[in-house]
């Protein structure tokens, strides 16, 4: 018999580099399966390093033998032996390692095909002399069915089906009485983004303390809350775990965030917190606090989840803390390729993707002004526009106000005092693009900074703090 298509050499490469460097796992997922291994021993070597990599645990020789049996043998050799080799292998470049995986899964594919082929051979030299030459092909055609290879594998359908898609999801919705896409919870944003759509990539930008941190989470909360119990992934490199959690409880319970940190707290709002914990448990959203993930580590994650627990949101914060693909990068080139990249996982794992991302400096340096950012003020605006579905800018003048306080008693303090009484408590959602849509609009919209929440009506602000009831 001819040899079936493998390359045992390709998967030992591959798998020596994830044990070199467990990050690759995330950048290799989904191009390669544990069915793709030709060797038994390879695909059970490769669940094991996704498992514990999965687990957010190193993946060595040693964890992965510890799963192992020791004395086991594997081409002539110990399974220690083995894993010691595929750990001292050569271990190739990144990209490299991703070819290797395509090929893996490709060789895999040539054998599956080898083999219906020969078993379609043995089926008509085997069929009875009055089955019809109809019932065979039939047989062949349903066997190929079941690896359902076909244009639609690859992403490619008629544009008449891409209408039965948009059609499906607007029936979905009269039956469920909810509209496409997901409720974001503030009608002054709702008017700048629509509801958010699977696959498609928004793009909130503001100064440091403007807020938009602040606004995702409260987006989060809305889509997670109990009422829908959508899950939602939030990847927060810029805060702590712990920080995200205490601003949850302080916009449940109204109490201000600094009083949570520093512990300054009677027993009514003590016992107000302990209920904001528990009301969190039937919030869906999970967090990947980890510092500077690569876009292929969060769409690793973001694939796990969409295939064990389901996925209906990924909140990114914030656009700068992505790590570069390669570190030979500038940032400038980073920030085009990981923007390309956010979008594709937008639309392979069909969820809406919101990404954060700060102003330039030259900004900062006119804040006084109270200037209203505009497109040149992103960095690498171009790439921003290009991948960008919808796009909000957050400006909160009465932050940068408090930042310029001018002499008292002079003519400028005056200016600057008549200034605070305008903005005080209020804040704009800026939408200079929203795709399929004549946007440029400006909400107004109210803002508590004690409590980081903003509110569609700033009458809604309470500026006491006294605990109020859960939302």
């Amino acid at each position: 018999m001819q040899q079936l298509p493998q390359n045992v050499g390709a998967e030992r490469s591959l798998l020596g580099a994830i044990l070199l460097d467990n990050d690759l796992m995330w950048e290799v997922f989904g191009l390669v399966t544990k069915d793709d291994f030709f060797e038994p021993a390879n695909s059970e070597i490769f669940i094991l390093l996704r498992d514990q990599i999965e687990a957010n645990r190193a993946a060595t020789p040693q964890t992965i033998l510890a799963d192992m049996a020791q004395d086991r043998d594997i081409g002539g050799i110990r399974a220690s032996e083995y894993l010691t080799l595929l750990y001292t292998e050569r271990a190739p470049t990144r990209d490299f390692a991703k070819q290797l995986a395509v090929l893996i899964a490709d060789l895999a594919l040539k054998r599956w095909y080898w083999n219906f082929c020969h078993n379609g051979l043995e089926d008509v030299e085997s069929a009875a002399p009055s089955t019809s030459g109809l019932t065979i092909i039939e047989r062949a055609v349903a066997s190929l069915m079941t690896r359902q290879v076909n244009q639609k594998d690859l992403g490619i359908k008629s544009i008449a089906e891409f209408a039965d898609d948009v059609l499906q999801g607007v029936d979905d919705a009269l039956k469920s009485d909810k509209d496409v896409g997901l409720e974001v919870g503030l009608a002054a944003l709702q008017n700048l983004t629509g509801t958010l759509l699977p696959g498609r990539l928004y793009t909130i930008a503001g100064n440091p303390g403007s807020g938009k941190s602040a606004l995702a989470g409260q987006i989060l909360m809305h889509v997670s809350g109990a009422k829908s119990a959508r899950r939602s992934f939030w990847v927060q490199s810029e805060m702590q775990g712990a920080e995200v959690a205490s601003r949850a409880m302080s916009m449940l319970t109204g109490i201000p965030g600094n009083r949570i940190e520093r512990a300054e707290l009677n027993d009514a709002e003590i016992s107000a917190l302990y209920d904001a914990r528990d009301a969190l448990r039937n919030y869906t959203i999970r967090i990947d606090a980890t510092t500077s993930p690569t876009v292929q580590k969060i769409r690793g994650r973001a694939t796990v989840m969409k295939r064990t627990t389901g996925l209906d949101l990924i909140v990114v914060d914030h656009l700068h803390y992505i790590a570069k693909p390669e570190a030979k990068m500038t940032d400038i080139e980073a920030i085009p390729y990981n923007m390309r990249e956010l979008k594709t996982m937008a639309k392979d794992l069909k969820v809406p993707v919101i990404v954060l991302m700060p102003l330039k400096s030259s900004y900062n340096a006119d804040s006084g002004k109270l200037r209203r950012p505009n497109m040149g003020d992103l960095t690498h605006p171009a790439a921003i526009d290009h991948n960008s579905d919808a796009i909000v800018f957050v400006h909160r003048p009465e932050y940068i106000l408090k930042r310029t306080e001018p002499m008292k008693g002079t003519d400028e303090y005056v200016r600057w005092q008549s200034d605070m009484d305008v903005w005080k408590g209020l804040a704009e959602l800026i939408g200079p693009k929203r795709r399929d849509a004549d946007l440029g609009e400006i909400q107004r919209i109210g803002f508590d900074g004690r409590r980081m929440r903003f509110y569609d009506n700033p009458s809604l602000i309470s500026h006491d703090d006294t605990v109020r009831t859960l939302v």
